[in-house]
């Protein structure tokens, strides 16, 4: 691995089903025109994310692994999550909307879950 390279590692990324189904019950939400954001505590000692990007709202694979990536990248530099579980959710077909704009949307939703920990 390369020396100050900051990685998204398998330990920040939901992977059980479990998990997603106890975040899809029992999360907060915060939801603007673009995305839907779910979070909740977890016990593990670090914040995970994982995605339901459906292809029903964004049909184009690579629509969808736009918003992943974006996503990964916001998430990666949000330093403020010690244990939170997050599920990012597209509202509909996103692939009009530009990169700042999302990146926007996803620091408000960041904020709001921070604000809401302390």
């Amino acid at each position: 691995m390369v020396a100050g390279r900051q990685c998204y590692t398998r330990e920040q990324r939901l992977t059980r089903a479990a998990d997603y189904q106890r975040l899809f019950k029992s999360a907060q939400r915060s939801s603007d025109n673009h995305l839907i954001v779910l979070a909740s505590k977890n016990t593990v000692g670090c914040a995970r994310l994982g995605f339901a990007v459906a292809r029903k709202k964004i049909p184009s694979a690579v629509g969808r692994n736009r918003i992943k990536r974006l996503a990964r990248e916001s998430f990666r530099k949000q330093n403020e999550f010690d244990d939170l579980d997050v599920v990012v959710m597209a509202r509909h077909d996103l692939t009009e909307v530009s990169n700042s704009t999302l990146f926007e949307s996803l620091a408000r939703h960041w904020s709001r879950f921070t604000r809401r920990q302390r």
